[in-house]
C-alpha cells in the first residue's frame, strides 16, 4: 500500500535512571512501513499481564510517585523501593516498550503477506501496547469470524501456558494433576483442557464463591483453601485422582501445604514403615507468584519431591518451531471455547499511566484483569 505519509502512533516507554528512579511516559512516533513478510497491524485489544508490568514498573515505590505531562501524554516518575537498585544495574537507561500480545485489524501488508490485507489477526513478539505495529505475518493468528477481538487479544500467552502445563504432564507421565489460583483465566483453560483429554485435575481455590464457580464450569475436584477442612478435602481430592505433580501459581506456605498433603495421601497406600515417609516421586512446578512471601516446605511434607520454577517462553524454546506450531494450531481452534478469557476492566492507553490504574493491575487476585482498547 503506497503511503504519501507515515503513520503515526502513539507508544508507552518507561526507563530506569541512574539515580533510581523509574519514567514512565506516553510518546507519538512515526511507523516505518512493512518490509518483506511483515503485516502493520492497527491493535484495538492488548491484555495487561502482571508480568508486563513487572517490566514496565520494575521495582517502582508508587506511594512517592509523581505525575506529569499532559491528558494526551501523560508520564509518571517513581523512585525505585528502598534496596531495589542493585537488581536493576543491567536494566538502567535501557528503554522498555511493555505489551506481549494482543489483536487488531491489518492496515498495510508487505511482499509476501498480502493475503492478510484488511484481516483480524492475534499477534504477540513485540511490544502491544501501542496504537499500531509492525509484525511478522509467520508470528500472527488469523482470527475466524466467530471470534472477538477481545478473545483473541489474548491468544498466546494463557492458552500456550495451559497448554504447555498439560503437556508438561503428560510428558512426565502424569494421569492427574493439582492447579493453584485456578479460578484465573489460565484455570478456567485447565478444566476445559484436562475434559478435552482425559486428565484428572484437582483445582485449588481460597474462596467460597470462587469454588462455586468452577463447580459450574465443570470442574470435578474443587478444594477452597479457606474452608475449616480444606486439608482433609485436598487428601480426599488427591486421592481420588492419584495426583503427584502441582502446578502452583501462588506459592508461599501453599506450596508446602500441598506437598504435605500429597504426602498424607501417598502414606496412606504404603504397606511398609519409612521413616522418609512415601517415596512416591512427587513434583511441583511454581509458575506464579501470587503471595510474594518465600516458599515453605515442612519437614512432614516428606523428602521424595521436587520443586522447580515453569516458564513459558523457555518451555517453548525446549519444545522447538514445529511443536509450538502445533500448539498455537491447537489454540486457534479453540479460541472463544477452549481458550476464552475473561476481563473485568476495559481502559484507554493513557489510563495506563494513572496511578489509581496501577493499583489495579498489580491487585493480586480473581476478576481483575484488565484490557487495553483504546
Amino acid at each position: 500500500m503506497d503511503r504519501a505519509a507515515p503513520l503515526r502512533t502513539r507508544r508507552l516507554l518507561s526507563r530506569i535512571s541512574d539515580d533510581g528512579e523509574l519514567h514512565a511516559w506516553i510518546e507519538h512516533c512515526d511507523v516505518p512501513p512493512p518490509g518483506p513478510g511483515e503485516i502493520t497491524v492497527r491493535l484495538e485489544a492488548r491484555p495487561i499481564h502482571s508480568s508486563d508490568m513487572n517490566v514496565m514498573f520494575g521495582p517502582a515505590d508508587f506511594s512517592r510517585a509523581m505525575k506529569s505531562g499532559t491528558a494526551d501524554a501523560p508520564e509518571i516518575r517513581v523512585p525505585l523501593r528502598a534496596g531495589a537498585m542493585a537488581g536493576q544495574k543491567l536494566r538502567v537507561g535501557q528503554l522498555i516498550e511493555p505489551g506481549m500480545e494482543g489483536a487488531g485489524t491489518v492496515l498495510d501488508t508487505g511482499e509476501g503477506a498480502e493475503h492478510l490485507a484488511g484481516n483480524r489477526v492475534a499477534v504477540w513478539g513485540k511490544s502491544t501496547y501501542r496504537d499500531i505495529q509492525v509484525f511478522s505475518a509467520s508470528s500472527c493468528l488469523e482470527l475466524p469470524d466467530d471470534v472477538t477481538l477481545e478473545d483473541g487479544a489474548a491468544a498466546f500467552v494463557n492458552p500456550l501456558t495451559a497448554l504447555g502445563l498439560l503437556e508438561t504432564a503428560k510428558a512426565e507421565g502424569h494421569k492427574a494433576l493439582i492447579n493453584t489460583a485456578a479460578a484465573s483465566n489460565i484455570g478456567h483453560m485447565l478444566i476445559r483442557l484436562c475434559h478435552e483429554d482425559g486428565l484428572a485435575l484437582v483445582s485449588v481455590v481460597r474462596r467460597p464463591e470462587l469454588a462455586a464457580e468452577l463447580r459450574a464450569l465443570g470442574a470435578d475436584h474443587v478444594v477452597d483453601t479457606s474452608a475449616d477442612d480444606a486439608d482433609a478435602q485436598l487428601v480426599d481430592a488427591i486421592g481420588a485422582t492419584g495426583a503427584r505433580l502441582c502446578f502452583d501459581a501462588v506459592g508461599g506456605k501453599l506450596t508446602g501445604r500441598i506437598l504435605e498433603c500429597i504426602e498424607t495421601s501417598a502414606r496412606a497406600s504404603m504397606t511398609q514403615f519409612s521413616n522418609y515417609g512415601s517415596q512416591d516421586p512427587r513434583q511441583c512446578y511454581i509458575y506464579g507468584a501470587l503471595d510474594p512471601s518465600p516458599i515453605e516446605i515442612p519437614r512432614t511434607a516428606g523428602l521424595f519431591w521436587s520443586c522447580q520454577g515453569w516458564l513459558l517462553f523457555p518451555y517453548l524454546e525446549t519444545l522447538g518451531p514445529e511443536k509450538t506450531a502445533e500448539l498455537l494450531a491447537r489454540v486457534r481452534r479453540g479460541l472463544g471455547t477452549t481458550f476464552r478469557g475473561q476481563f473485568s476492566n476495559r481502559i484507554e492507553l493513557t489510563d495506563v499511566l494513572r496511578l489509581d490504574a496501577i493499583n489495579t493491575f498489580f491487585a493480586r487476585g480473581t476478576g481483575s484483569k484488565t484490557l487495553i482498547t483504546g
